[in-house]
């Protein structure tokens, strides 16, 4: 079972799935009170500021931080496909982006439960047939810990080994890495044109702590070709040790009436349901929600976020595994995702299908799985279903004003004088116009508005 993009005009809404619970309410132990967080910026640029040219091995001020060739050539220059200036390093270059306290210890380190570095930033690779340049952790003293490098397979790479995820020549490699240097482990985003992978809890050396990191390296590693970096920032956050950090407080609300349709179009019957979610408690990390289907009967077509930001983690035969929220974490905003299906068969009878779902995650007290939960699906006789005509009083979710997309039946084409063609009929695709001897007025007949193809987001 993959998910693809498919056409489909706007549903009518057949009400016809309820789930068996309402709500879900996940809690944990009140907590007495909420630990202390402290947020700071120690690298800030988009490298706009600095003149275009060679870099010295003297440090150069950015907004927040410094910047050094270690060693040349490096450049701040213009590059395909990043906006403005950027670093570009090549050959033996490096560039190192020390962080406002280089050499010093990060701020605040002391008596903290949670010390957590955020780098994020964009890389570009001028292509993808040799391996190119690498982004590293470094402490002050030089010892480097490999984020990300760009494989000659066209794969970004780890330590050497290729990541499945692809990147292109010219084109934006995002990067979103979260370092706790209090535990010693690092999770890793990345995000290209070909998807997201998220690489968690890699263990770092135990020299890397806040006493010692103290900046980035982007390094050509003797790679032909310039390869570019810009948007970078780099942040810390902490919390103080104290009392136990409040628990999350997840409440899912699974498909309802004001959220679900099913239709059919061109033959294929399509089922269509929301799931809304919001944590009003702690802060919530590797928050995955599983749905369980029978992919013998359905197929994923699209999942897309009406509310929030997430992923599907994981597509493998009858599950499907979703990320919910930056990294996977959710603090305090509303998520709503989108879920359609093709069914997969013909069906005379009504059918009903049953979908079990679950939410996993990680807060304050430790890891949480709910209670495996039931959907059901009642679907009509293939008979009944509508076929994709508006209905009336379809309904709009709260902040996302549904558009009216009006579906023209079948208009009888006007006749065509003997000898004298008619331009070409349409059906959804504009065909190739046809002509024979003698140009005639055209006479087109159309069974609908063409409709707009929905694609599925990834972070």
């Amino acid at each position: 079972m993959s998910p693809t993009c498919v056409p489909f005009r706007r549903s009518s809404t057949v009400l016809l799935l309820f789930a068996l619970l309402f709500g879900l309410l996940a809690l944990g132990p009140t907590a007495q009170v909420r630990a202390e967080v402290f947020d700071d910026i120690v690298f800030h640029s988009d490298f706009e500021s600095l003149t275009s040219g060679a870099l010295g091995t003297t440090p150069v001020a950015v907004a927040i931080g410094t910047v050094l060739a270690a060693p040349v050539p490096v450049q701040v220059a213009k590059i395909t496909g990043l906006e403005g200036q950027a670093i570009t390093v090549t050959g033996a270059g490096a560039a190192a982006l020390r962080f406002s306290t280089y050499p010093g210890k990060l701020p605040q380190a002391s008596n903290s439960r949670r010390y957590e570095l955020r780098v994020r930033t964009d890389l570009v690779a001028p292509a993808v047939s040799v391996k190119g340049a690498g982004l590293y952790l470094m402490t002050a003293g030089g010892e480097r810990f490999e984020i990300v490098s760009f494989g000659a397979d066209g794969k970004l790479a780890r330590n050497n080994i290729a990541l499945p995820l692809a990147y292109r020549a010219g084109s934006r490699v995002r990067i979103d890495a979260r370092f706790d240097l209090k535990t010693s482990t690092a999770a890793l985003k990345f995000t290209t044109g070909a998807g997201i992978l998220t690489l968690e809890t890699l263990s770092m050396p135990v020299s890397f702590n806040p006493d010692t990191v103290g900046a980035l390296l982007f390094a050509a590693d003797g790679a032909t070709g310039n390869y570019g970096l810009d948007n970078t920032e780099v942040t810390i956050q902490k919390e103080t040790l104290g009392d136990t950090p409040a628990p999350a407080k997840i409440v899912i609300n699974p498909p309802s009436a004001n959220s679900t349709s099913i239709e059919t179009i061109n033959g294929v019957t399509l089922i269509s349901f929301n799931f809304t979610l919001q944590n009003s408690g702690g802060r919530a990390k590797a928050v995955y929600l599983t749905l369980n289907v029978d992919d013998t009967q359905l197929d994923l077509l699209d999942l897309s976020w009406l509310r929030g930001v997430g992923y599907v983690k994981e597509l493998k035969a009858g599950q499907i595994v979703i990320g919910i929220g930056e990294y996977d974490a959710i603090r305090k905003e509303p998520y709503d995702l989108k879920f359609k299906f093709k069914l997969k068969r013909k069906h005379d009878n009504e059918l009903k299908l049953d979908l079990k779902y679950r939410l996993d995650y990680s807060d304050s007290r430790g890891r949480h799985t709910t209670p495996p939960l039931v959907i059901i699906v009642v679907v009509p006789p293939a008979a009944a279903v509508p076929t994709g005509v508006p209905a009336t009083n379809v309904p709009t979710r709260t902040g996302t004003p549904a558009t009216v997309v009006p579906t023209t039946t079948n208009v009888p084409a006007t006749p065509t004088t003997t000898n004298v063609p008619a331009t070409p009929t349409t059906t959804n695709v504009p065909a190739t116009p046809t002509t024979t001897n003698v140009p005639a007025t055209p006479t087109p007949s159309t069974e609908g508005p063409s409709p707009t193809p929905t694609t599925t987001r990834t972070p």
